[in-house]
């Protein structure tokens, strides 16, 4: 199974690996790291969180575009310039 290990005094996810369960359960009293399952759905990424509660950290996937792309797209100078305001 897929595996994020989560570093226990910052909750950052440290890493991604492949574990059965008899070898989680031999590390299940790691001091340093837990080792939590992800899936594709809730996905881990290095070096976001994770919580107990809530699950791994989420971030939004960023799109680059030029104005060129935005304006061959049908999207007219007056839009362009308010999807580029912060």
């Amino acid at each position: 199974m897929d595996i994020a290990r989560i570093d226990k005094a910052t909750g950052l996810v440290v890493n991604i690996e492949c574990a059965d369960q008899e070898w989680l359960d031999a590390h299940a009293d790691d001091p340093e790291y837990t080792f939590v399952p992800y899936t594709p759905e809730a996905p881990a990424s290095i070096g976001l969180k994770h919580d107990p509660v809530t699950g791994f950290e989420q971030i939004e996937p960023t799109i680059t575009t030029t104005v060129k792309e935005l304006t061959d797209a049908g999207l007219d100078a007056k839009t362009i310039e308010t999807l580029s305001s912060p």
